[in-house]
């Protein structure tokens, strides 16, 4: 493939985030330090943004996806990394490298947060201390029992928006509808639906 149109078959191996059609979804988000996995020997080493299309391509649930990870070792290259996958059944877990080592915090009520500070171990007093935009969904899912519509959502990380926010997306893993706001322009909100698949 020559010349621009490499990038354009590459991309499905760069998403940062994504939702298949089984209505699992996942998204990578950089941590502070040096929180990188030890490679292991024995297995395959893929790429961070490798992993996310594999688990996309590949898993139905939250425990498909985790162990799927399990399997290989992950390269961040740069920053480190970590993982919010969910399902439509509504599990969740956040997957995290702590001294080396893969690490699940599965959830443990109804909803879950993660933003760029690790979670592994620590109560949710620490969490909303260490991270003012953690503090902020937190109060606002907690309020609702995590009830909140997809709409909602989207205002809610408009709220905990940072200067270099990219873009923002909200996955419905029920229905696949899905909103996208690039650029932090968020009085203008991008709706598409996917169709979605039977288990």
């Amino acid at each position: 493939v020559a010349g621009g149109s490499f990038s354009l078959v590459f991309s499905p191996y760069v998403s940062f985030d994504g939702m298949n059609e089984m209505g699992l979804a996942v998204g990578e988000m950089s941590v502070p330090g040096r929180y990188k996995p030890r490679q292991d020997p024995g297995k395959v080493t893929i790429g961070d943004t490798h992993s996310i299309r594999m688990i996309l391509d590949k898993a139905t649930t939250v425990d498909e996806a985790v162990a799927l990870l399990g399997k290989y070792n992950v390269d961040y290259p740069t920053l480190a990394w970590h993982y919010l996958i969910a399902d439509r059944e509504g599990n969740s877990s956040i997957i995290e490298y702590v001294d080396g080592k893969m690490v699940e915090t599965k959830k443990d009520r109804n909803f879950q947060i993660c933003t760029n500070d690790i979670v592994y171990n620590r109560t949710e007093d620490e969490k909303r201390r260490l991270c003012k935009r953690y503090n902020t969904a937190y109060k606002a899912l907690d309020e609702a029992n995590g009830d909140i519509d997809q709409f909602e959502m989207m205002k809610l990380l408009e709220d905990i928006s940072q200067n270099h926010t990219m873009w923002s997306v909200v996955y419905n893993m029920t229905t696949g509808d899905v909103l996208v706001v690039p650029g932090k322009k968020y009085g203008n909100v991008y709706q598409y639906k996917m169709s979605m698949g039977n288990r």
